[in-house]
């Protein structure tokens, strides 16, 4: 009967066990639910380590076993100490960064999140001495500590709009933290198509956030080909333009050259706050948004 039962545990021992771990180019990830194949970033694989990579890109999904994983966050401690990495770029999809998780990064000077990431652990990006610029598309303040910033150096915040702005500016740990806040930067999820800029707002939704030109016809779907690769994942990636963007034509240097302005679409809700506000070149105007905010035109 011993032999029986010792038989059975040493079989569902090797039943059960599975690889937790993929590495993959300098990435390390996690399998953190098998079944909703979900991953967390852990730090960098063993290639990672011998290329002492400059800048990195954690994307928001990866194409793997012929299954495809989403990326939801950066583990704890998962770069920290890093020495050589001094761009960070993370795609939409992932929503937390872990505590410490790029703590003691002495050469980070860049960062780039996207509006997925929602929570900012404490300790996150303590001691980053040489941080310059920090770009965040999202347009509400996150889940942060007192301690998510501790000992960085007092770099520049950079958002997407006025209103997350207006948001971030009310929030005392990033007025701290930060030597000023300023609108319309350029966030990882941010990308161009055709006649305008655009920021990742949903998980097939974008927001249009910049002009190209001085009279842009918008399209229904915006198209993102600036798309990471990783195991073969290399699509280009669809979004609904469903919002303009709040002081569109001021933040995208167009206020006083923009002619006309065309952006007939089902997806299209609505058009912000002084969207077109002191445009005198604005002769045509069609739109078929839902809702056209104060002061839009």
């Amino acid at each position: 009967m011993k032999k029986i039962l010792l038989f059975l545990i040493v079989t569902l021992t090797l039943v059960t066990a599975k690889a937790q771990y993929l590495s993959i180019g300098n990435l390390k990830y996690y399998i953190t639910d098998d079944y909703a194949y979900t991953l967390e970033c852990v730090g960098l694989s063993s290639a990672g380590q011998s290329a002492n990579p400059t800048e990195i890109d954690i994307p928001g999904k990866i194409e793997y076993g012929g299954s495809t994983y989403t990326v939801t966050n950066v583990g704890s401690s998962a770069f920290s100490g890093n020495t050589t990495i001094s761009v960070l770029k993370v795609c939409y999809g992932v929503t937390s960064i872990g505590t410490s998780a790029f703590s003691g990064c002495t050469a980070l000077s860049y960062v780039y999140l996207p509006s997925s990431v929602n929570t900012i652990d404490n300790y996150a990006f303590a001691n980053t001495s040489k941080m310059a610029q920090f770009n965040y598309a999202a347009q509400r303040v996150p889940t942060v500590y007192s301690n998510t910033f501790s000992g960085m150096r007092s770099a520049s915040l950079v958002l997407s709009t006025m209103e997350a702005k207006s948001a971030f500016n009310s929030s005392s740990t990033f007025t701290t933290a930060f030597s000023g806040i300023s609108a319309n930067g350029r966030g990882a999820n941010d990308f161009s198509s055709g006649a305008g800029c655009y920021v990742v707002n949903g998980s097939n939704t974008c927001m249009l956030v910049g002009l190209l030109s001085n009279a842009p016809t918008i399209p229904v779907s915006a198209t993102n080909n600036d798309n990471y690769t990783f195991g073969g994942l290399s699509s280009p990636e669809y979004y609904k333009v469903t919002v303009a963007a709040p002081r569109l034509a001021e933040l995208s240097e167009k206020q006083s050259s923009l002619t006309s302005f065309t952006w007939l679409s089902s997806e299209a809700k609505k058009i912000g706050i002084s969207a077109f506000q002191g445009c005198t070149a604005l002769t045509t105007v069609k739109v078929s948004a839902d809702t056209l905010d104060n002061y839009a035109f």
